[in-house]
């Protein structure tokens, strides 16, 4: 709201793109460590539908902010899509994290023992607190060997995904589609990306897939649809491409959280889930003026498309190694790591519990 009263370009960016983009981070990132957290037996499905709102509000927003644009300009158009984010207070403020939760019950538990103990009883709601910051900031995911296929995963997978998504109207109209039809391809990755994240969270939940395959299965048809682009000379081709790519996108976003789950565990799933988001924003940041520079130097979109696909598709063939080695081809080893990480995580929850158990009672 505040970048609709930008009197020059420059406060527009700041406001617009720089706090506008990192609320916007913060309010992602939130909400799907809040879902895989809270659930576990069904967080694949559960995360997929929590990620189908973001391909909803693609396939809503853009039209609704093509006529406000035309209606009532730039400054307004900006006011109504402030407004319409303001309304995230009302599920953030129903947020609330387990162990925070858990804090507060003991704290609560502590000053009915003894009412006098509410100082004690912050010193426990402080405890669980800054038992989440160090979650958040825990550094030692870094160090895990089969994170890094992740990070390099995503890396490329980011640098090549913008790359339909910026010229593929651009790239119709080159053919001969008409303007409408051209844009209606974007429409086209937004709807199936929106049900594509939900199917795709349903059939990995149900039949029991492997999350890291079906995430490298995805990347590498999104790669080879970007390069098919190129070649493709007819509007049914573009639209069936377009909705393929929404498909393999949609199972890439929806099943990130899940993989670093299965991966990781959930316990690092905040900071696994951090800088993740921030490699792909690095990606993000390079791969649009990349293809920008190579339109322009060569006046074509192909190089631009086939360079998208390749990035996209070396993506894939991260998160494809990734399963080969931890989980094809050494499965006892996985097993074994998991079963001490459920251990640790285990005897980590029982200190923390006897840490709160103690402070509550101190006094009794």
């Amino acid at each position: 709201m505040i970048a609709s009263w930008s009197p020059e370009s420059v406060m527009l960016i700041m406001t617009y793109g720089l706090l506008c983009g990192l609320g916007l981070s913060f309010m992602y990132l939130a909400g799907i460590v809040a879902v895989s957290t809270y659930f576990h037996k069904r967080r694949t499905v559960a995360t997929g539908l929590a990620t189908c709102g973001s391909g909803v509000g693609m396939v809503l927003f853009a039209p609704l902010m093509d006529v406000l644009l035309h209606q009532y300009g730039w400054r307004w158009t900006l006011m109504v899509l402030g407004a319409v984010v303001l309304h995230g207070l009302m599920a953030a403020s129903l947020v609330r994290s387990p162990a925070v939760v858990a804090s507060r019950l003991s704290s609560s538990l502590s000053m009915r023992i003894h009412p006098g103990t509410r100082g004690d009883g912050q010193k426990i709601e402080k405890h669980g607190q800054l038992k989440l910051l160090r979650n958040a900031l825990n550094l030692v995911v870094i160090k895990r060997s089969e994170y890094w296929f992740v990070l390099l995963g995503n890396f490329f997978a980011s640098l090549g995904l913008i790359v339909p998504l910026l010229y593929i109207s651009d790239r119709a109209k080159q053919v001969g589609v008409a303007e409408t039809k051209a844009v209606f391809l974007l429409s086209i990755i937004g709807i199936t990306n929106t049900v594509g994240r939900f199917l795709s969270a349903l059939v990995v939940q149900v039949f029991h897939l492997n999350s890291v395959l079906v995430t490298a299965s995805a990347l590498l048809l999104c790669g080879l649809v970007a390069g098919l682009y190129p070649v493709s000379q007819s509007y049914p081709i573009l639209a069936t491409l377009s909705a393929m790519f929404g498909l393999g996108m949609a199972a890439y976003v929806t099943l990130s959280s899940v993989l670093l789950c299965d991966l990781l565990g959930p316990a690092s799933l905040a900071s696994a889930f951090g800088y993740v988001t921030m490699i792909r924003g690095v990606a993000s940041l390079i791969g649009p003026p990349l293809a920008g520079a190579i339109i322009d130097s060569t006046n074509q979109f192909a190089p631009a498309f086939y360079l998208g696909g390749a990035m996209t598709a070396i993506g894939g063939v991260w998160h494809l190694l990734l399963y080969l080695i931890y989980f094809k081809l050494s499965p006892g080893h996985r097993d074994l790591q998991t079963l001490a990480e459920e251990r640790v995580r285990s005897c980590e929850a029982m200190n923390n519990h006897r840490d709160l158990q103690t402070l509550a009672e101190e006094r009794v």
